[in-house]
């Protein structure tokens, strides 16, 4: 079922993407409407299939949603990723969309920025997280599935049918037709062999069959059709063949059944097939003499005045659609060779929004949070001008050892009086401390470790820990059943290690101290905007994406009216994709 939800989380994010291309597209299309040729009204559409099919891209600046706020395109890769992983389907440890921040009880003697176990919370890391839980919560994958499975069958059985129709239609003998045929298909250079079909099925000339093509004529305008109409007619039909147009639209069709949920894409599709024919038109037009154009358009008239309701039937593209036969008339009256000046407008249009449309957002979140950082380093430092921009933060594990340490390996100008009160440094050199060591906490992160630890999450076994230290102070749980995470406590050590089934490391947690120099409005001011806050009725915490890998969790008490500005008590560094059990046995 996790499996089933992160598909289908992956489709509405596609789905979501794709809708805002097709809003691009539709606008660039309204502007330019009569500037160029029926081919690119129609081609144009390609973006929206590729972005539908696309769950992978690279990173863009240009990308068209560096201008959303809900991280669609790296949250897509990560979920796309997971997918593909072995048994990925376990999430740790709570429910889909979800990690625990519960921290295990340590020993309150011996770590004073743990006195009390923290609640059970789960934090919503950002909105496509969020969203994979609602709809895992509201079975929406199911219901999703249940509707693909309906419509494909619908779609398929229509498809059946209409075949067996028209193979009970009698084929046309005649060999003028067939002279008219090999006329067209010499003109179009097309070797395959193509059946011509008179059907009472169809109101409307159309095309049938990827392998095996088949023209298709209403029976009723077999007498009314001279010879002239009937090799336009070709003409346009075999055009949809020589350009792949029945293959595309069976993608579209397949789209359709995937993303049946969104009726923006069902309207682009509609729209696109429609397109289609413009572009037949065109293709057309570009075979004949101009003198032609008139009577082209004639033939297109006469088959709209019989044409009734025709109903969509999959595979088939119709010559006419009553609705568009006013704006291809004009398109072909309008028909000439696009000029150089409008071709390299349409390029340059194209690219720029291929580019913007099939590319993911730039993860600039590190980068902007990195110049908050040097931001505020630059407006402190004429405070405290020994202030190491890599200062390493002391090991407070042991107090005693630690305030009579003088290794110069873990100290810098400010850290003599590292777990001493601040009043006697003043408020300025407090700032600074916590400017510094937020800075080295953030850095350290994006390798996935914390200060003091030469552990990193990801990149760590269990037994290289267990190794080093020796055995935990104790393993705990967090969760229930098989989306429980074990956590190896090393209170005496203040650090705290998440273990998935593999024995990886996928979290790392630090308790020191010294991080209660760091105060919560430092945070921001110092890194800048987070990636998301999330508060409960007894903590914040303040989430960092710092790269595609890793994140950093700073967790505070809640404020209060009596604390507005709590201390740090611990942080963690997460490694979303391995939190996930994938080293099952």
């Amino acid at each position: 079922m996790d499996l089933l939800n992160k598909i289908f989380t992956s489709i509405v994010y596609l789905s979501l993407m794709a809708s805002a291309a097709v809003i691009l597209i539709s606008l660039i299309k309204l502007i330019f409407k009569n500037k160029f040729s029926g081919s690119w009204h129609y081609y144009i559409w390609l973006i929206v299939i590729i972005r539908l099919m696309l769950p992978y891209s690279i990173d863009s600046n240009i990308s068209l949603f560096n201008y959303t706020n809900v991280g669609i395109g790296d949250n897509l890769s990560k979920n796309i990723s997971s997918i593909i992983e072995e048994n990925n389907i376990s999430k740790v440890p709570i429910s889909p969309g979800k990690v625990s921040i519960n921290t295990p009880k340590a020993s309150s003697n011996t770590i004073d920025s743990q006195k009390d176990a923290l609640p059970d919370i789960a934090y919503t890391p950002s909105s496509y997280s969020l969203f994979e839980t609602i709809s895992y919560k509201y079975n929406l994958p199911m219901f999703w599935l249940i509707g693909v499975t309906l419509l494909a069958s619908y779609i398929l059985f229509s498809y059946i049918l209409f075949n067996l129709k028209i193979n009970s239609s009698s084929k046309s003998n005649a060999a003028d037709l067939y002279l008219i045929l090999d006329k067209c298909k010499k003109k179009l250079r097309i070797n395959r062999n193509v059946k011509i079909i008179y059907s009472n099925y169809i109101t409307s000339p159309c095309i049938l069959g990827i392998i095996t093509p088949k023209i298709l004529i209403p029976g009723f305008l077999s007498k009314e059709l001279d010879p002239k109409d009937l090799e336009y007619i070709i003409l346009h039909e075999l055009s949809h063949l020589k350009k792949n147009d029945l293959m595309l639209n069976w993608i579209m069709t397949s789209l359709q059944v995937i993303y049946w949920f969104n009726p923006i894409i069902w309207i682009a599709f509609n729209k696109a097939r429609k397109d289609c024919e413009l572009s037949c038109d065109s293709f057309v037009l570009g075979t004949i003499s101009k003198t032609a154009y008139k009577e082209y358009g004639e033939t297109l008239l006469k088959i709209a005045a019989s044409y009734t309701d025709y109903k969509w039937t999959p595979g088939v593209t119709s010559i006419v659609s009553k609705g568009e036969i006013k704006r291809r008339i004009i398109m072909i009256t309008k028909f000439k060779k696009q000029s150089i000046a409008w071709s390299i407008i349409a390029l340059s249009l194209t690219l720029l929004v291929g580019c913007g449309s099939l590319t993911n957002p730039k993860n600039n979140e590190a980068t902007n949070n990195n110049n908050a950082v040097t931001d505020n380093t630059t407006q402190n430092g004429n405070t405290n001008n020994s202030s190491n921009s890599n200062v390493s933060v002391p090991d407070t594990s042991d107090s005693t050892t630690n305030n009579n340490n003088s290794n110069t390996s873990n100290t810098v100008n400010n850290n003599a009086n590292s777990n001493s009160s601040p009043s006697s440094q003043g408020q300025t050199t407090t700032t600074n401390k916590s400017v510094e060591l937020l800075k080295n906490i953030y850095t350290l992160s994006k390798q996935g470790k914390v200060p003091d630890c030469e552990f990193a999450s990801k990149d760590t076994l269990f037994g290289d820990v267990a190794t080093k230290w020796g055995d935990p102070d104790k393993i705990d749980y967090v969760g229930e059943g098989h989306t429980s995470a074990r956590y190896a406590l090393y209170n005496k050590k203040g650090f705290h290690f998440g273990l998935n089934k593999g024995d990886q490391v996928f979290d790392v947690r630090s308790f020191k101290s010294y991080l209660k120099d760091i105060k919560y409005n430092d945070v921001q001011k110092t890194l800048g905007k987070p990636s998301v806050i999330n508060k409960t009725s007894t903590q914040h915490i303040i989430i960092y994406n710092v790269n595609k890998t890793y994140q950093l969790m700073l967790i505070f008490p809640k404020p209060t009216d009596t604390n507005k500005n709590p201390s740090l008590d611990h942080i963690s560094v997460y490694d979303p994709a391995d939190a996930i059990n994938n080293m099952a046995g």
